[in-house]
């Protein structure tokens, strides 16, 4: 069926009532795919909507997916951004990943990389699956699980 202007629209009413009650001035760019929603909101207080590690925008993005799925009935996939905050992290973790995988394929230790929201999570091992010497793996539980980078 894919994303109806319903569908974004309640969604774009849902994160303007979220800005509106935490005071936050912002601007809200949606757009969709056949299965998903992305948002950027555009503001001064980027910082207060990102959080520390961007834990206030993973939380601020379930309360939203969830309002979002409890007036429409149905789960939509809803992915939230704040300034192209997300983009920059997944270039810096890109980034270290790839360092670490070199560091992985010199010592052949593994090494246990820092507790990461599951987004992150992902990009490192979808980064790392293009490295025949190496593996990754996800331990641990959720807020302290880490991506395990080991010789294959």
């Amino acid at each position: 069926m894919g994303i109806t202007i319903t569908t974004i629209n309640t969604a774009r009413e849902i994160v303007e009532e979220m800005l509106n009650r935490l005071e936050v001035k912002a601007e809200v760019g949606l757009r969709a795919t056949e299965d998903m929603i992305f948002g950027n909101i555009t503001t001064d207080q980027a910082g207060l909507l990102i959080g520390h590690n961007g834990e206030t925008l993973a939380a601020l993005q379930t309360v939203v997916s969830l309002m979002l799925a409890r007036r429409l009935q149905e789960r939509i996939h809803l992915v939230l951004d704040v300034g192209g905050y997300r983009e920059r992290r997944e270039e810096a973790l890109t980034d270290m990943a790839r360092r670490a995988a070199e560091e992985v394929m010199l010592s052949k230790k593994p090494i246990t990389l820092e507790p990461m929201q599951p987004f992150e999570r992902r990009v490192v091992h979808l980064v790392l699956q293009g490295y025949p010497e190496i593996a990754t793996e996800s331990e641990g539980e959720d807020p302290e699980r880490r991506v395990v980078i080991k010789p294959a």
